[in-house]
């Protein structure tokens, strides 16, 4: 007789079938063993939309059942024909992570769900991804508990919108324990037009307000169960080798020295500067006095990280103060000259794909390596396939004027503006082709090769790309369509400027073709590199969401943060985020024998930058990401 438990979530889920592990009592002992194999489960999920006017967000019922996938092809999905982006992205994100929180994969669940009527799915991922591995454990989920919260993609839980709504709504359905994200118990509640305090709103109503941090965290509430995890490595263990760190000093020495040239060469040219030369000067010579300070203080990493940034400014206010020269003669053919370097770079990208290719066996290296190369690459390959675009475009104009004999003027600046924009495009290219070959020479393994399972890996790409996808297709639909549908531009011209001014979102959309684009040339690393660029376009677009969405970031002129409204959210992000990364890596040492080198390299830039300021601290927080997702795809890839 199938035993039928019932849970309140963003949620409320009722778990149909699963049968727990051998008598186990979460009083006693706590600990959960996980089942070899999957069972029938069933969830009932009672999810929250988002509020309407003075309304309180209504339930929304959502079945989801879980089930052994004997067919080893992955297997998530809505009855609804043509779920939305939002709807997709919930259900893949959940499931993956959830999967990947009690260590099994993902392709051996058939998980369908089944729902009509709206539901705030960002909102809902935490809920859905805890009662995903309640059935996977075959562990009882208590009731009365509500969770709320998004998923990051290292497994850390973001903020939601309108919470002390949804507090409200939860409480009145009975909740007695409401988990909310780390950091946010001040809350903005639109109906009272202030800030309010989640703790005292739902002891106010009956309930018991709890934060968590991790999707572990939520599990723990949810069944008051707990996982086996490794203790969390202390931060000396995520320190580089010498050898590593002698690798990096040298390459930030020849980063600087980039820099120096370049400045050397803004300072002759004679004439005005723009604004725009001037202040990317400015920023290229505060991060190489910053680089040479790191370097001095024995901080390798993180002075790797500012001396390229130092010559990725100086590379492109150079060709800011050279446009700005040309500009002021109204040189069209000097412009015309000036360009054709930029054919150069793609090439220089494509050489280094070839040097990659030539490893006969590239799974016997550090594969993480190789997985970070690629992910620089990946988004050199596609800032230079915009850069190309552009340089088109900047060549037909001024074609255009010579052939007419008109004068730039007449353009109205259109054209410099182009220019510039080609010109960062390629910049940006050209560094990140750099990158990568500086994380190629990093030192190969001491401990011998990695034994990287390849079914593992291919069902690995495929649930990656499914994932990315999804995530690509909300994005595109929140950021440029639905912006177009409420303004004046059409959505081509909201993507042309969403990939000019969010860097993010253009390397999100360049990595989906990046793999299409090598394996097409040669598919022996073609595994890797779909891990690669799929992971590197699903944690794009999380970002994107977290700065735009959760966090509510604002910009200045220059393009630099200068406010983030979630200010004690995102703090709280920092500490969770780089806990993790260090949790992540207890489990990358248990199971691979060592922490990929570029787990460490961004664990180091991330602790250097979190105390800095917004701008920085957002950094810092990707690169915890970064450091906690290099451990769990070696993990996962070696599993």
């Amino acid at each position: 007789m199938k035993r039928y438990w019932i849970l309140s979530l963003i949620i409320a889920i009722t778990v149909l079938g699963c049968k727990p592990k051998a008598k186990t009592d979460p009083t006693k002992d706590p600990k959960v063993a996980i089942p070899e194999k999957a069972a029938d489960s069933g969830l009932t999920v009672l999810a929250y939309s988002l509020p309407k006017e003075a309304a309180l967000p209504a339930q929304v019922a959502v079945k989801l059942a879980i089930t052994p996938n004997t067919e080893k092809k992955l297997a998530v999905s809505w009855v609804q024909a043509d779920p939305s982006p939002a709807r997709k992205t919930l259900l893949w994100t959940g499931g993956m992570l959830a999967a990947y929180a009690i260590g099994k994969n993902l392709v051996d669940y058939k998980i369908t769900a089944d729902a009509t009527g709206e539901i705030d799915e960002m909102g809902s991922q935490l809920a859905i991804a805890a009662g995903i591995m309640a059935a996977m454990v075959q562990t009882p989920p208590k009731a009365g508990v509500v969770l709320f919260g998004a998923l990051n993609p290292d497994g850390t839980v973001g903020p939601v919108e309108h919470l002390p709504a949804k507090i409200k709504a939860a409480a009145t359905a009975g909740a007695k324990i409401i988990g909310i994200p780390a950091g946010q118990d001040q809350a903005w509640d639109e109906a009272a037009k202030q800030y309010v305090t989640c703790a005292e709103m739902g002891k106010a109503a009956g309930a018991e307000i709890k934060e968590v941090a991790t999707i572990t965290e939520a599990f723990t509430l949810l069944t008051g169960s707990t996982l086996e995890l490794p203790e969390a490595v202390a931060p000396d263990a995520l320190k580089l080798d010498a050898d590593t760190e002698k690798l990096l000093k040298e390459r930030s020495e020849k980063w600087l020295t980039q820099h120096d040239e370049f400045v050397k060469k803004i300072k002759a040219i004679k004439g005005k500067q723009s604004d725009r030369t001037k202040n990317g000067l400015t920023a290229a010579v505060k991060y190489a006095e910053e680089a040479r300070t790191l370097i001095k203080a024995g901080s390798v990493a993180a002075a790797y990280d500012y001396a390229q940034r130092a010559g990725a400014f100086a590379m492109t206010a150079l060709w800011s103060a050279q446009f700005d020269a040309l500009d002021a003669k109204k040189d069209l053919k000097g412009m015309l000259k000036a360009v054709e370097s930029f054919d150069n770079i793609s090439k220089q990208i494509t050489d280094t794909i070839t040097k990659l290719r030539t490893v006969e066996d590239p799974t016997a290296l550090d594969p993480m390596i190789r997985l970070t190369t690629y992910d620089h690459l990946a988004g050199a390959w596609g800032y230079a396939k915009l850069g190309e675009k552009q340089l088109k475009e900047s060549r037909d104009k001024i074609a255009y004027l010579l052939e007419k004999k008109l004068s730039p003027a007449m353009d109205e600046g259109r054209l410099f503006q182009l220019l510039l924009g080609t010109a960062t495009r390629f910049s940006m290219a050209d560094v990140k082709n750099g990158k990568a070959q500086d994380f190629a020479a990093f030192p190969a393994l001491k401990s011998g090769k990695w034994n990287v399972n390849a079914d593992r890996a291919a069902e690995l790409a495929d649930m990656l790309e499914a994932t990315a996808r999804a995530w690509m297709e909300l994005s595109s639909k929140v950021f440029v369509q639905e912006v177009a549908a409420a303004g004046t531009k059409s959505s081509e011209e909201v993507l042309s400027d969403m990939i000019a001014t969010e860097n993010n979102y253009l390397v999100a959309v360049s990595s989906l073709d990046f793999p299409e684009f090598l394996i097409s040339q040669d598919a022996k690393e073609g595994l890797l590199i779909r891990v690669a660029a799929y992971w590197n376009s699903y944690l794009n677009n999380a970002m994107l969401f977290l700065k735009r969405i959760h966090l509510d970031i604002r910009k200045d002129a220059t393009g630099q943060v200068h406010q983030v409204r979630q200010q004690k959210v995102l703090a709280r992000l920092i500490v969770s985020a780089e806990e993790n990364a260090r949790r992540s890596a207890a489990l990358a040492q248990k199971v691979t024998g060592t922490i990929p080198a570029s787990a460490r390299f961004y664990y180091q830039v991330g602790m250097t930058m979190k105390d800095g300021a917004f701008g920085l601290q957002i950094k810092s927080l990707e690169m915890f990401w970064k450091a906690a997702t290099e451990c769990q795809l070696a993990v996962l890839l070696v599993r």
